[in-house]
């Protein structure tokens, strides 16, 4: 087997395959990661025995190449050959660009690819499905064990809204405090800014108020048929009034009502049962990640 590879743009790569699912696949995703890692954009095509045979997002510089930097991504293959070694595809994307380190993180959300030559990571991914077609009463049955949680939560007068840039020192201010509950450095204000900023309407906030109090809020991307939760955090002492199920139930609602088919609920490290079990319990299948580097 033969492996070439060459990097081409995000225009060309949409020429090729036309609208991708994944916001990783976003034009905003490689301009918020050129904006806040200085990493370039753009795609690995990569090809076996001279003919195409996927694409990957890819962030690189003049000595590193990440598919994709501090996230992970599912390689598109354009047939139903799914079988590469994956180890000589980044050896040989690293020698094509003289670089000294590669990393590709990948997820397979339909779960049946062929993955001898990946390594899985300590993480995994949690996946939500949803027909498009399905009534919403046919989405919570997904979920069915989390409505009594949610009910309860309705009971408390809590409100959403549908927000982002606008109240982004609320957001900050209350992602802040959970931070520092966790003893975890955070990400500067302006890295939000950045976000709500570069993806304008594809970032969006769902926000629970208590009264005037922001109480717990999810922070998702949209993209095609795709919502990914970045983000959630939530006041402490509202965790025993289910506001985190409340956020959760109305992001999936979100999704639903947009049409969309994928909620991604993000990473989890495989040790993190606590966590692992309140996606799980919300639909969701588990996916690990892949991981294969060079240098």
């Amino acid at each position: 087997m033969s492996v070439r590879v060459e990097i081409i743009s995000i225009n060309e790569a949409e020429q090729l395959i036309g609208s991708f699912s994944d916001p990783v696949y976003a034009k905003e995703f490689f301009a918020f990661k050129e904006k806040s890692y200085h990493f370039k954009g753009g795609f690995l095509k990569i090809f076996k025995n001279s003919v195409f045979f996927a694409l990957i997002p890819i962030n690189y510089s003049a000595k590193e190449m990440y598919s994709v930097y501090k996230d992970y991504a599912e390689p598109f293959f354009v047939s139903v050959d799914r079988e590469i070694d994956w180890q000589e595809v980044i050896l040989v994307a690293r020698e094509f660009k003289s670089l000294r380190y590669c990393e590709f993180n990948f997820v397979f959300f339909d779960n049946c690819t062929v993955v001898q030559s990946l390594k899985k990571t300590l993480l995994s991914v949690f996946l939500l499905k949803i027909d498009p077609q399905s009534s919403w009463l046919e989405v919570c049955r997904l979920f069915n064990s989390k409505m009594r949680n949610v009910r309860k939560a309705e009971k408390q007068g809590f409100v959403i809204r549908i927000t982002g840039l606008k109240e982004i020192k609320e957001i900050y201010a209350l992602y802040k405090e959970n931070m520092e509950r966790h003893g975890t450095p955070s990400k500067s204000f302006s890295f939000f800014l950045d976000l709500f900023s570069v993806f304008k309407d594809k970032c969006l906030a769902v926000a629970a108020y208590d009264k005037d109090v922001l109480v717990g809020v999810n922070i998702v991307l949209i993209h095609n048929k795709s919502l990914r939760l970045l983000f959630q955090v939530s006041k402490s002492d509202y965790w025993s009034r289910r506001i985190n199920d409340f956020l959760y139930y109305y992001m999936i609602k979100l999704a639903h009502e947009k049409g969309l088919s994928a909620v991604d609920y993000g990473p989890s490290l495989n040790s993190d049962e606590t966590h692992n079990r309140f996606k799980l319990s919300f639909g969701a299948v588990q996916l690990p990640i892949f991981k294969v580097t060079s240098g």
